[in-house]
């Protein structure tokens, strides 16, 4: 089975899809075959790397409501750049968070017998031959992603410098312990894990609160990423919009770009957690 990691978080704009895209080339880069799974009903990932999805296509919502047809139909080889590994993408659809629903109107003929295992079966059925599944879910908080968190060894949480954002944080923990309380339920076993807090999109007047709102996520106990020695965060960068605008990581425009500098550091600690 391979290591699945979601980037989570209930607030948007704080570069959860960024992170994926990135992540996803920097490990197929370093020889990881890796799927990127787009969960999120904006669909940005599937826009990144891949482009308008045309009617009838499959999608993942073909496989979430229907699991048996697998997730083989709806995957695509991103082939924009030569990378050591392999970089697939699940299309996105954006209609996904109908699965749940949509599932449980068959539920008598599913070959599981509830929605949290669908993603479980489907990544044991169409993804063992990869070595990292990153799934991107959206920011609302509902049964499709209650069923992600589930599916996830563990969790990246994106967050961007503002007031209340340790609350955030702490609240979402919570919402992870209650998540991890129901897997027997659900018939699931395991736990998922926070992988670290990634504080990202920093601008060059918000680094002191940066370092700040670093020792703030410290001395609540809550896993960070390190990044790299002069600085443990992302920051901002015109680079990040364009390159994702392309469906290309930021260092193939800019390999001196102090925020691709950071995500390749991410993607190093993310290797040492999926060995």
């Amino acid at each position: 089975m391979p290591y699945v990691l979601a980037t989570v978080n209930l607030k948007g704009g704080v570069a959860k899809t960024t992170t994926a895209l990135h992540l996803g080339y920097a490990l197929a880069q370093s020889g990881m075959r890796v799927r990127l799974i787009d969960l999120d009903s904006e669909a940005c990932l599937t826009d990144a790397l891949y482009g308008d999805v045309a009617l009838g296509r499959a999608t993942v919502l073909d496989a979430l409501r229907e699991p048996s047809r697998g997730l083989a139909a709806a995957t695509e080889r991103v082939a924009k750049l030569p990378l050591r590994g392999r970089l697939d993408l699940v299309l996105g659809a954006d209609e996904v968070y109908t699965a749940p629903k949509a599932f449980a109107l068959a539920q008598g003929r599913q070959p599981v017998a509830t929605f949290p295992q669908v993603l479980p079966y489907l990544l044991a059925r169409d993804c063992a031959d990869c070595d990292v599944v990153i799934l991107d879910p959206g920011a609302n908080w509902d049964a499709l992603n209650d069923a992600m968190l589930m599916a996830a060894h563990a969790v990246i949480v994106p967050v961007v410098v503002e007031p209340m954002a340790v609350k955030g944080l702490k609240r979402f923990m919570r919402r992870l312990a209650t998540n991890n309380a129901g897997r027997a339920q659900a018939g699931l076993t395991g736990q998922t894990q926070l992988a670290g807090i990634l504080v990202s999109r920093v601008l060059p007047d918000q680094e002191d609160d940066a370092r700040a709102f670093l020792m703030e996520i410290d001395r609540a106990g809550l896993r960070r990423f390190a990044l790299l020695p002069e600085r443990a965060y992302v920051p901002n960068s015109p680079i990040i919009p364009r390159a994702t605008g392309q469906g290309v990581p930021a260092w193939h425009l800019d390999a001196r770009d102090a925020a691709a500098r950071a995500y390749l550091a991410l993607a190093e600690e993310v290797a040492a957690l999926a060995a």
